[in-house]
């Protein structure tokens, strides 16, 4: 994944630890954590799956195997721009730091799952995560649960792996990562970052993140 200076910022604070009992919990059964602002909206997905999957990014982007073929969460390209139609759900929040890029979102009530959009200087992310607790602010959509080709949420190593090929595996904290590089050529021959990684807990994927830039 790649990790632009304001990404390393706007995510040093992130906790890696992450309770296995608690990801995946029955909606009805989690408290709803208030969204209003950009830094609350970090606050919240900082202790989501999705947050950790951002936080264990490898430092070198060229890092991680090449999948089997090209994967994203729906349409998902580095610069998707928030007129495309999986983004005019979601409620955006900005900030005055930087670029001005935050956050953007929308939550699965009955699943307990939420499709996160960040935003960086050069850089973007689209994350889906099961959630601990719910983003109260952010409007509720049914959220999608898997990548292009198939690989979802809930799925083994193995069953990712033999959809989109072996990876590169990462474990800290009790916590798996399967990440795969995606980078290509630019039209002027530099390279544009791309990537997709998965988060298991307890086997198990709790989230999925494709992002890029440059």
């Amino acid at each position: 994944m790649i990790t632009p200076p304001m990404r390393n910022a706007a995510f040093a604070v992130l906790s890696l630890g992450l309770a296995s009992s608690s990801v995946g919990a029955a909606s009805g059964a989690q408290r709803s954590v208030a969204i209003s602002s950009c830094e609350t909206f970090r606050d919240w997905f900082a202790v989501q799956p999705g947050g950790k999957l951002i936080a264990l990014a490898p430092g070198n982007p060229d890092m991680g195997v090449r999948p089997l073929a090209f994967d994203s969460i729906l349409n998902y390209r580095w610069d998707t721009k928030p007129s495309d139609p999986a983004f005019k759900q979601m409620r955006f929040y900005r900030t005055n730091v930087g670029s001005g890029g935050c956050m953007a979102g929308y939550y699965d009530a009955p699943a307990g799952t939420a499709l996160i959009f960040l935003t960086y200087g050069t850089a973007t992310d689209l994350v889906i995560t099961k959630t601990t607790s719910i983003p109260g602010g952010l409007p509720t959509h049914s959220v999608p649960t898997a990548t292009k080709r198939g690989a979802t949420l809930g799925m083994s190593i193995a069953a990712v792996q033999k959809i989109d090929g072996p990876g590169t595996t990462y474990g800290k904290n009790g916590v798996v990562t399967l990440y795969y590089n995606q980078n290509v050529k630019d039209s002027y021959g530099g390279t544009l970052y791309g990537h997709l990684a998965f988060l298991f807990v307890g086997g198990k994927v709790a989230a999925i993140n494709a992002g890029g830039g440059h």
